[in-house]
């Protein structure tokens, strides 16, 4: 692979060598997240298609000209980075041995943690709602009912293989995680 070629055609939109790409460098993608984070296959999926976009918008927006290494090695930096962000976030939520017992907050505190709590699900709950099709679909069954992507691909004609269900699920998040987080600051719950 010509790491000076990649630029060109990405730059040049070539959809063909884009997918080829993609497939060329997924599975060893995937085999560095498995290796190094331990991560199930599933989330390295996730973890390296926002790499591989995140390159091609690089790429596309003039930020990223030139290769000085082989693209794997660009994208698993690039997934390193997006991990190690996701686990500092888990760490700010599993510090469970600082925080106070349920048992230490006052009656009006635990009162207002439920109901924080309860606003922040209904405004999750009413988003999906609202989200247009494929979207609410896909999100509903993969997070409400718990289907695995090879449950849904069936109920869904419009994808003709996981991958791009994956993909799918992975812009519908994204858009969604946008409006939530305008809608948690709107209604002052962040």
């Amino acid at each position: 692979m010509d790491e000076h070629n990649i630029i060109e055609r990405v730059q040049n939109s070539d959809q063909k060598y884009i997918a080829w790409l993609y497939k060329e460098n997924k599975k060893k993608f995937i085999s560095y997240v498995y290796d190094k984070f331990k991560y199930f296959r599933e989330d390295a999926t996730d973890f390296y298609q926002e790499a591989f976009t995140t390159a091609c918008l690089q790429i596309k927006n003039g930020s990223l000209t030139e290769l000085k290494c082989k693209l794997t090695t660009y994208l698993c930096s690039i997934g390193h980075k997006l991990m190690c962000n996701e686990l500092r976030r888990i760490k700010k939520f599993t510090k469970l041995d600082q925080m106070p017992s349920i048992s230490d907050i006052p009656e009006y505190d635990k009162m207002e943690i439920q109901k924080e709590n309860k606003d922040k699900v209904q405004i999750v709950e009413e988003q999906v709602g609202l989200l247009s099709e494929p979207c609410k679909s896909i999100l509903s069954m993969r997070y409400f009912k718990k289907m695995h992507y090879e449950e849904i691909l069936p109920l869904l004609k419009s994808f003709s293989n996981i991958d791009s269900l994956k993909a799918q699920k992975y812009k519908c998040m994204q858009y969604l995680k946008k409006i939530i987080i305008e809608k948690f600051r709107t209604a002052e719950l962040i």
